[in-house]
């Protein structure tokens, strides 16, 4: 629902602040309604990648088993294993043969290092936060969608993985699940977000 006439910008292009379904308000350039391009603040495109990728889970998962699937199954109707201290013995041990360097994430425990002391500042959290739109700056989830899903706010993502650099420009809000995916192949995703903050300045 367009509410009003929000800027135009360096093109000289109308924009317009509009309430989308969910209850957020976004600005969209005029071009993109008129096109009928945007159906919402990107979180019914968020909601059609997890049904999406629920879908190809089952599908790849019932590819895999075949006919091992409910009473086909020869485990089907028999108890597992009930024994707690047998169970919590195994845990014990996987995570274990995980710690330190022997996880593949291991980056020489950085992970301990303090972060500035700047960003425990709720206020600047805030700020970043807000700079970014309450957005995930790669899936597009918004902070209730975060909520909702994981079960806790945005994240704040170091760029280029220095605690210490707490500059704004190093700083980009994520969701729970790409701030996790972020910590696997480094260089990938520290080339990536770096990119899409140049795109957002306007120089590139």
């Amino acid at each position: 629902m367009v509410l009003n006439f929000s800027h135009k910008d360096k093109h000289h292009k109308a924009h317009w602040a509009c309430k989308c379904e969910c209850g957020r308000i976004k600005t969209i350039a005029g071009s993109s309604l008129r096109r009928n391009l945007t159906k919402s603040c990107g979180c019914f495109q968020t909601e059609e990648l997890k049904s999406d990728y629920r879908k190809k889970l089952i599908s790849e998962a019932n590819k895999r088993l075949g006919n091992w699937i409910g009473k086909n199954n020869p485990g089907y109707g028999k108890r597992g294993n009930t024994n707690n201290a047998s169970r919590q013995e195994v845990r014990d041990k996987i995570s274990l043969s995980k710690m330190g360097s022997k996880n593949p994430a291991w980056v020489g425990g950085t992970s301990y290092e303090p972060y500035c002391p700047i960003f425990s500042d709720k206020d600047f959290k805030e700020f970043i936060l807000s700079r970014d739109h309450y957005t995930c700056q790669h899936c597009g989830i918004t902070r209730m969608l975060s909520i909702k899903i994981f079960g806790r706010n945005l994240d704040i993502h170091h760029i280029n993985y220095d605690k210490k650099d707490c500059e704004s420009k190093n700083l980009i809000t994520l969701c729970h699940r790409c701030n996790n995916e972020a910590n696997q192949n480094r260089d990938f995703w520290k080339f990536f977000y770096n990119d899409k903050m140049l795109q957002h300045a306007g120089v590139i």
